[in-house]
């Protein structure tokens, strides 16, 4: 069953479970961050006692109601999946997908997970990160490893494919960064994101989705994070899957590439799409399913089932 916020006077405020979901202990309803801002939470929870944690973190521009889907599926394995909607995104607080660090992002990340690991102190804790949010979750990853016992990367931002950020256009963002951050220097192909046409339709209707662009302090932020990550990629303790569509034109798969081979933790795996684009969770049926399928099962594989 999902759970979803729609009050306006939370401040880590807990809830009792609203529906017929089994609910042992209470989750935070909303986050308040550290700048007063408020994060909207969504929790989908199983109808027993969870066997693990699954955090799910989406990408730039949309939100969390996007991985209905995967929430469901992992609630359904007996798996409380959570998240929030990143500061500035879907019905979070903020300046619409503005941050002035990425490490804004990645902290939030990290403290929401402390407060579900409180509450759920002897199962184990995963993650998915799809983009952006992938590169948040590895950044949270190489930060706190102990934080995760495995993570699945989707897509994940670990190289900007060269035609959208070339030497020029990250100079020239961060000149204007600092005199109008909020300034937009580049869209989003909506046929970059996915090839079902019914989901491009849906990306376009969606009024929680940014289209307003890239914002110049956004790109330069995600620059300055992407150098440290890819200086610490060997450095990568946690077990992890990637998978990743070989004609990515947002996230280049080289990226996806470069972390399998330098990571020196045992545990991991890479799986490259011959076909479809960035979103593999907002494909065409058969990408769709199979991209839920390998996440979904290379979680369970991780965490025996309860008898």
């Amino acid at each position: 069953m999902t759970q979803v916020s729609q009050s306006d006077d939370m401040v880590n405020k807990k809830s009792t479970n609203g529906g017929g979901g089994h609910h042992t202990n209470p989750v935070p309803e909303q986050l308040r961050i550290k700048c007063g801002k408020k994060l909207h939470c969504r929790y989908w929870e199983p109808t027993v006692s969870p066997r693990g944690l699954v955090m799910l973190i989406h990408g730039l521009a949309e939100h969390l109601g996007v991985y209905d889907e995967l929430g469901c599926r992992m609630a359904a394995e007996n798996f409380l999946a959570f998240g929030h909607d990143h500061l500035g995104h879907g019905m979070s607080d903020g300046h619409r997908v503005h941050v002035e660090s990425i490490d804004d992002y990645v902290n939030d990340i990290l403290n929401h997970i402390q407060l579900m690991r409180e509450e759920h102190p002897q199962i184990p804790i995963f993650a998915v990160g799809h983009s952006m949010g992938g590169m948040i979750l590895l950044s949270a990853a190489l930060k706190e490893p102990s934080a995760f016992d495995g993570v699945v990367l989707m897509g994940p931002l670990i190289h900007i494919d060269p035609a959208l950020a070339s030497p020029v256009k990250l100079w020239a963002a961060r000149i204007l960064s600092r005199v109008t951050p909020h300034l937009a220097v580049s869209s989003l192909n909506v046929e970059h994101i996915t090839s079902d046409q019914a989901e491009q339709e849906l990306i376009k209707n969606d009024p929680l989705v940014w289209k307003g662009g890239v914002k110049c302090k956004w790109a330069t932020a995600t620059h300055e994070c992407l150098v440290e990550i890819n200086k610490k990629l060997t450095s990568m303790k946690v077990p992890f899957a990637v998978l990743h569509a070989e004609n990515d034109k947002l996230c280049n798969v080289q990226g996806s590439k470069v972390l399998f081979e330098k990571a020196q933790v045992k545990d991991k795996h890479l799986k490259v799409f011959p076909v479809g684009c960035h979103h593999l969770y907002r494909e065409t049926q058969i990408i769709r399913q199979e991209a839920l399928n390998d996440t979904v099962s290379w979680i369970c594989q991780r965490v025996p089932s309860r008898t």
